[in-house]
C-alpha cells in the first residue's frame, strides 16, 4: 500500500519499505517476487522442470524457504531458486 509519512512528506510502497524514515528499502522487487513464488510451493512436493520422473532424486518436498526466496528440499542439500521447478500432482490412491 502506498503511504506518505508525516516527518518527511515521501511516499513509499510499505509492502517493500521500512516504516520508519528514512524508508529504506529491506527487498528488491526481484527478490518480493521470488518469495512470492517460493511461497507457493511451500510444503509441496515438486520436481525440477524437464526432470524425467523416473530419475533419481526427481520429487522433492519444499521444506522451507530463506529470507530472498531460495527453497530447500528434503532429498537434496543446498537452496534453490523456485523458477526451477514444478508442482507434481499426484493421482489421490
Amino acid at each position: 500500500m502506498t503511504v506518505t509519512c508525516r516527518q518527511c512528506g515521501k511516499s513509499y510502497d510499505d509492502t517493500r519499505h521500512w516504516t520508519l524514515c528514512p524508508h529504506n528499502e529491506f527487498i528488491t522487487v526481484e527478490d518480493a517476487k521470488q518469495k512470492d513464488l517460493a511461497f507457493k510451493l511451500l510444503g509441496k512436493r515438486v520436481r525440477f522442470l524437464g526432470a524425467a520422473p523416473d530419475a533419481p532424486l526427481a520429487e522433492g518436498l519444499v521444506t522451507s524457504i530463506n529470507g530472498v526466496g531460495m527453497v530447500t528440499l528434503d532429498v537434496l542439500p543446498g537452496e534453490f531458486a523456485p523458477h526451477l521447478f514444478e508442482v507434481v500432482e499426484k493421482p489421490l490412491p
